[in-house]
């Protein structure tokens, strides 16, 4: 990074910039990626376990 900020005469802070935002809209991606997983492991955990206790709750008591 130093070099070529000494090279082009720009900062090493403008090289930290560019690179932040360019780095951006793919950090975003992955944050929305991560909350979207979460959001469908909830959902289809608490799903799961609502048909279940549906299904053992509708069972016929066996042995009585």
């Amino acid at each position: 990074g130093d070099t070529l900020a000494e090279r082009t005469g720009r900062s090493r802070g403008t090289y930290l910039r560019m690179a932040v935002r360019s780095m951006l809209p793919a950090l975003e991606q992955q944050h929305w990626n991560e909350v979207a997983a979460d959001f469908e492991s909830t959902t289809f955990e608490s799903e799961f376990v609502r048909i279940m206790g549906a299904a053992f709750d509708s069972r016929p008591d066996v042995g009585e």
